[in-house]
């Protein structure tokens, strides 16, 4: 995969229909700048007790890893549309009267590494309709799995309960997936971040903690 260039890219996303929709909450004091991944990585700031509630999983990984800087910016209006980055196999589709809003600018990064996962912002941002987050399967560990069943989305609120070197995450949420040959996808309600899971580890303890 070449490397695409580390400058975030920003989009208009086009749509049809017009809707009037009001605003819901939203994390306050979130930055949307690029998240700082070599600052976070391995720092989880999580207890003990917060560990015996997450869930450890192992992510979906890629043929290839991801460079770091694969970022768009979407701006997507009250109309909905779908949000694409092709290099890594990523739509999302925004149905018309989901967004708290007229406009709202979406930024979507891959996370480096092979893990198939993703950090949406603005974070907490909450939508009035379910999104659609849909990933290719293609050039991934997906046609080596022994169990295609394994195959969940799930939920992170910080991209540090990732470990990017190994693809093991702890994860706050999982859910089903539905599968169009070699795509899956699963509605997702609100922001931060995404991921493919291949399998689901158990309880993480403290000691296992990366």
């Amino acid at each position: 995969m070449s490397s695409p260039s580390r400058t975030i890219r920003s989009r208009v996303v086009s749509v049809t229909a017009i809707a009037a929709l009001t605003f819901t909450a939203a994390c306050s004091g979130d930055s949307v700048s690029q998240p700082d991944f070599a600052a976070r990585q391995g720092k989880s700031g999580l207890t003990a007790d917060a560990f015996n509630a997450l869930i450890s999983v192992t992510a979906l990984t890629r043929d290839e890893a991801v460079p770091e800087g694969v970022v768009d910016t979407f701006t997507v209006t009250e109309k909905g549309g779908t949000l694409e980055i092709k290099e890594t196999g990523l739509k999302i589709d925004v149905p018309e009267g989901a967004i708290p809003g007229r406009t709202l600018t979406i930024i979507v990064t891959a996370l480096p590494g092979k893990a198939v996962a993703y950090d949406f912002q603005p974070h907490g941002t909450k939508f009035l309709k379910p999104l659609a987050f849909r990933q290719d399967l293609k050039n991934t560990s997906w046609d080596k799995l022994g169990f295609k069943g394994t195959i969940q989305g799930g939920y992170f609120k910080d991209v540090s309960q990732i470990d990017l070197r190994t693809g093991i995450a702890i994860l706050d949420e999982l859910f089903p997936v539905k599968f169009t040959d070699k795509n899956i996808s699963f509605d997702i309600n609100h922001f931060s971040g995404y991921m493919v899971s291949s399998g689901r580890k158990g309880v993480m303890s403290e000691e296992s903690a990366f």
